[in-house]
């Protein structure tokens, strides 16, 4: 039903390339930065219909992922498994997940499972320097039930500092992750959420079309990425 053309981030920064952009019918920003701001804040002041997808701007249509009720549920999956104690390795930077929307999620979850805050079972780490914070947590005095990952890449420093201490994933230690996870990638459950992004497209279209019959409608909309444990079947958690 569109014409769709596509703009990189360089090829907007051309006055001629950004004005072809906004001749459009209505513009979709992708994951933008900082850097596109101006551009957005351009479209909107000139009434241009736009979305924003995997951000959720205010000012602007958007579809974008509820990452706090996604952590809440992860956190509820291992209280409904017996987690009292659970470790938080949240990753300090991401593309378009806000580590402070996580964090809330997970103070929001021990909140609602009626469960105590264990700050040194928390660390906000660098997505590839998870030993240190490992370290710490299986050697604090707290009896550590349960592992929130902020990425799948730490899942094997966790495998192997449980078996140093003679634990095992998914009996001792439960295992949680941000990252989706294929069924069978490991001998053991990993609690992961599952990926959206087929989702955030097809919101996506839908937004947008409702959004050039009605340009002066403000349309935000989040999605909660599902919970799946590997390699049993998928939870019915939402």
């Amino acid at each position: 039903e569109y014409n769709i053309k596509f703009f990189t981030y360089s090829e907007i920064c051309h006055p001629a390339s950004w004005q072809r952009c906004k001749s459009q019918q209505g513009i979709v920003f992708i994951l933008p930065d900082i850097q596109h701001s101006p551009f957005i804040i351009e479209t909107r002041t000139q009434d241009i219909p736009h979305i924003i997808l995997y951000r959720n701007l205010p000012e602007s249509s958007f579809v974008s992922i509820d990452n706090q009720s996604a952590v809440i549920t992860l956190v509820s999956t291992l209280a409904k498994k017996g987690c009292n104690n659970i470790a938080y390795l949240g990753i300090r930077e991401s593309r378009y997940h806000f580590p402070q929307e996580r964090y809330l999620g997970f103070l929001e979850g021990l909140l609602k499972n009626q469960l105590e805050l264990k700050k040194d079972l928390v660390h906000f780490i660098p997505e590839h320097s998870i030993n240190p914070a490992l370290n710490q947590i299986f050697n604090s005095k707290t009896k550590l039930q349960g592992i929130i990952l902020g990425s799948s890449q730490g899942i094997g420093q966790v495998i192997t500092k449980t078996e140093k201490n003679n634990l095992k994933i998914g009996e001792d230690v439960f295992l949680a992750c941000f990252d989706p996870i294929k069924e069978n990638s490991y001998p053991f459950p990993v609690i992961s959420l599952k990926s959206i992004a087929a989702e955030i497209g097809i919101t996506g279209v839908q937004v947008y079309k409702e959004q050039i019959k009605n340009p002066q409608k403000l349309i935000q909309k989040y999605i909660t990425p599902k919970i799946q444990e590997s390699p049993l079947t998928p939870c019915s958690f939402s």
